[in-house]
């Protein structure tokens, strides 16, 4: 689901951040991310934040500490342009213990969501 609902509406329930609190947050931790179009939507689960960057680059980063967990760099192929929204990755999914991901080059994939190690691909 994108977003948090079927609809992608975006908006979260959660209520530690108020009107009257808002003015007090200060941030905690900042990286950059690959070079390139960046469209992809950051997946947090369980206190990682899965983050899909272009040319079929996936990292994992500790939410907390914005400390780099891991990063998979998919190959790909020579024929493929590096350019313009081709290189492009917006978002992944989760399934158990797997990050799905499509590839720049019409492949589905799967990485293992703890070493970022592949597991599957067709």
């Amino acid at each position: 689901m994108w977003r948090r609902t079927p609809d992608g509406w975006g908006y979260s329930p959660l209520d530690q951040i108020t009107r009257e609190n808002v003015g007090e947050l200060r941030m905690v931790w900042t990286r950059a991310l690959g070079r390139g179009s960046q469209q992809g939507t950051p997946l947090a689960y369980d206190g990682v934040l899965y983050m899909p960057n272009p040319r079929d680059v996936i990292q994992a980063i500790d939410a907390t500490t914005g400390d780099l967990l891991w990063e998979h760099r998919r190959e790909v192929p020579d024929s493929v342009g590096d350019g313009g929204l081709v290189t492009n990755n917006r978002n992944i999914a989760i399934y158990g213990t797997r990050i799905i991901d499509t590839s720049i080059d019409d492949h589905v994939f799967a990485l293992d969501a703890e070493s970022g190690d592949m597991v599957w691909e067709t």
